[in-house]
């Protein structure tokens, strides 16, 4: 992709708490703040009945092309075949940029769309690099981890705050997701079974390693050019151990007495030792949950199964200066931000990081004494 973008039409949908439509306003509003000229595309404001995409939308597209930009910035790949036909449509070969924020596996047909000028961008350098291996180094662009917000609060004094610790995030059980496998008549539930209780004990290693481990010791062997199908069947392998370790974390703390305040649905399912220390709220829209992280001290941030990567929960949590607890990555190691009111801890190791948590705080009490 060569040449200066001056023009740019940036694409928003749907996002499960709102993070991803927020992450696109602010890089139209950095974007202007540079010079350069913006509109979004926001494709939830149109009629999603039968038909929308071809009776509503598809017009929105051409008529955002006519202003003629220089590129197309689409969040997770939305409505890629219909940019993609529309772009046909009106004689436009202009470079597409798709920022995806989950693992390929996920978006396996928005990434395997054939266009020209197409590029893949990824919060995770293993994501990128998993693009690469399967579907081409043309389509991997660039990793951008993703960026916080800042709230209006965020200067509220650290002394003041609440001491326990705000999560954000719903429960989705990890018992459930299992349960739901029993369900199935598949032959690969076996493999998924053994995958899960193998990540369970690796931990540290990629989505895409642990379901290519596990078919190795079963004594399969995949064609490269089939593991891109049989990885996008495989993510309720990562939502199993994203909940998994999310429960472990979120029941060290209460088990150890620590109180936590939890945004998020679902939570009334989640059974603990000390539960009275565990209070529940139901889900907040993005820009309200910076407002309240400045309400509190300490913000805990379980990482999906992003092993290179950041998250945005974890950058808004301490430009809003919360300390934060998070699992690490390679990312976060590389980075060095332990100074930064950071405390990291590895998945497997729960109650050292309870242990760790509370001596910090019992010091931060005795400064504030």
């Amino acid at each position: 992709m060569k040449g200066n973008v001056e023009k740019l039409l940036l694409i928003k949908g749907f996002s499960g708490y709102g993070a991803v439509r927020v992450f696109m306003d602010e890089l139209k509003a950095g974007f202007e703040d540079r010079g350069m000229d913006c509109e979004i595309l926001d494709v939830n404001e149109y009629d999603q009945g039968d038909g929308f995409f071809q009776r509503e939308l598809f017009p929105a597209i051409l008529k955002a092309l006519e202003k003629k930009p220089d590129a197309v910035l689409t969040s997770n790949g939305l409505i890629l075949n219909h940019l993609k036909r529309a772009m046909k449509k009106a004689g436009v070969n202009i470079p597409v940029i798709a920022y995806y924020v989950d693992h390929p596996a996920w978006q396996h047909e928005r990434i395997s769309v054939s266009m020209q000028n197409y590029y893949t961008v990824f919060v995770d350098e293993n994501y990128t690099d998993y693009v690469r291996t399967y579907y081409g180094e043309a389509k991997a662009a660039a990793t951008i981890s993703q960026a916080g917000i800042v709230s209006r609060y965020c200067d509220r004094p650290f002394s003041e705050r609440k001491k326990s610790i705000v999560f954000f995030g719903s429960y989705s059980g990890s018992g459930e997701i299992y349960r739901e496998l029993d369900k199935q008549s598949s032959s690969a539930v076996l493999y998924i079974k053994k995958m899960m209780e193998y990540g369970k004990l690796h931990p540290e290693e990629k989505l895409e390693d642990i379901v290519l481990t596990v078919f190795e010791k079963e004594g399969l062997s995949l064609p490269k050019e089939r593991i891109p199908v049989i990885m996008s069947s495989m993510t309720i392998v990562e939502r199993y151990l994203r909940s998994y370790f999310r429960e472990q974390c979120i029941r060290a703390l209460v088990e150890n007495g620590i109180e936590i305040e939890i945004y998020g649905d679902g939570w009334e399912r989640f059974t603990v030792k000390n539960s009275s220390l565990l209070h529940a709220h139901a889900s907040v829209a993005y820009r309200e949950m910076a407002d309240i992280m400045t309400e509190y001290k300490y913000s805990l941030n379980v990482l999906p199964w992003a092993k290179a990567g950041f998250h945005d929960r974890l950058a808004t949590s301490m430009l809003n200066g919360c300390f934060c607890i998070s699992d690490t990555s390679s990312y976060l190691e590389a980075e060095s931000l332990h100074g930064e009111k950071l405390l990291t801890w590895r998945l497997l190791e729960e109650d050292k990081m309870a242990e760790k948590l509370m001596e910090y705080m019992d010091a931060v009490g005795q400064s504030e004494e």
